[in-house]
This record gives C-alpha cells, structure tokens and sequence, in this order.
C-alpha cells in the first residue's frame, strides 16, 4: 500500500508538471486512490470499534465494581473537557454560529408551516 501512495504521488508530481499522464498511469492512479480511500475508511471504522469497546468495558468495569459514588469521582474523573479539551468547544461554538445564521437566513425566507391548507397554495402547486 505504501508503494502505491508513493506512486500516486509521482503520478500527480508528473501531473502537476505539465507532462500528463497516460491512460494506464490514470487506471493506476484509479487504483491507487481507491485502496487508500478503503485503508482509510478500514482504519477509521477499527478506531471507533476500539474506542467503542474500550468505552464499553470501562461502563462495565465502573457499574459492576462495588465502588462507592465518592470513590468513582476519585479513581475515574471522567468530564468530556478532560478528555476532548478544545474539541467541545469549538463543537459548541460553530452549533451557536449556526443555529445564529439559520435564524437570521429565517428572518430572509421565511419557511412554509406544515399545517398549511392546501388551498392557500394554490391548485398548480404540486406537492
């Protein structure tokens, strides 16, 4: 796999100089972007299928011990800041920027109720 990445990017150093490429190197490079795409998307679906277990174990762990309230806040500080940090806020901040923008877009066009009769739409209007 790593072969062919350093060949995709050759074939795109030879793109991006003017010599272009020909129909078995474009096949290739077809190849090549489709196996990285599938190795990417194969290593992004085992991290969540990791961290879902690693969750799902320390869940277990934490409600089948018998340990006391006060000694789970002590052993297993557990807030979303501690473990996302600037993640969560930056989440929060660009949802507040959005939902400030549609309002605003709302204000512009305003949208049609659902409960809208049909005969205020007129018999032209399709649906």
């Amino acid at each position: 796999l790593l072969h062919r990445c350093m060949q995709w990017l050759c074939f795109m150093k030879d793109l991006d100089e003017g010599q272009g490429l020909s129909p078995d190197e474009i096949a290739e490079l077809r190849r090549t972007t489709d196996l990285v795409l599938r190795a990417t998307k194969q290593a992004a679906t085992a991290k969540g299928k990791s961290i879902a277990a690693m969750a799902t174990e320390r869940h277990l762990w934490v409600n089948l011990a018998d340990v006391g309230k006060k000694e789970k806040g002590f052993l297993l500080p557990d807030s979303p800041f501690e473990l996302f940090s600037t993640s969560v806020e930056t989440v929060i901040k660009k949802f507040r920027e959005a939902k400030v923008h549609s309002a605003a877009f709302k204000t512009f066009i305003p949208r049609r109720s659902r409960s809208e009769p049909e005969q205020q739409r007129g018999p032209d209007t399709e649906v």
